[in-house]
């Protein structure tokens, strides 16, 4: 009579296999998930800028007196009225951040805003970088001297058709 038997689990050379496998997908995934989160941090201190600037210009024309945006520590920045001081909004860099999240600009701040809506200083380049990967997106924010806002790639053609072009 022959008894047949009822194994349930695995064996150790499928754990073992199993694991292996696991292992060649995480070195594979690492460092892309690195690279991911570093751009994301790029592009969150861009949008936050995007919306510091539009906070500004937006409240320049509101109350239809000066208004300055100005970076603070890192990508961190404030808004505050020119006449009195008040602070209308701010933002720290370590909101979504980090310190390797470089700004350049090629103008010093403070950036001011008037009753129009128009930027007192001229046209305006952000350059956003990241120092921790040298496979990370920069982005660049332009302020145009007409107030006009716009985030952008600067590692796209410029004569080409993408819309995410500077």
């Amino acid at each position: 009579m022959a008894r047949f038997m009822n194994n349930s689990g695995f064996t150790m050379v499928e754990l073992v296999v199993t694991i292996a496998i696991i292992a060649v997908l995480a070195t594979f995934a690492v460092p892309a998930y690195n690279e991911m989160s570093q751009n994301a941090m790029v592009r969150t201190a861009t949008d936050s800028i995007v919306t510091g600037l539009q906070t500004a210009r937006a409240e320049a024309v509101k109350r239809n007196e000066q208004v300055q945006f100005d970076f603070t520590t890192g990508s961190g920045w404030s808004v505050t009225v020119v006449n009195d001081g008040t602070v209308i909004s701010t933002r720290a860099q370590s909101d979504g951040s980090s310190a390797n999240v470089t700004v350049a600009t090629n103008i010093a701040g403070p950036y001011v805003f008037d009753g129009m809506g128009l930027l007192t200083t001229g046209a305006l380049t952000v350059n956003v970088d990241n120092s921790a990967l040298t496979g990370a997106r920069n982005l660049r924010v332009v302020v145009g001297a007409g107030g006009a806002i716009k985030s952008c790639d600067p590692a796209l053609d410029p004569s080409g058709d993408d819309p995410r072009k500077c």
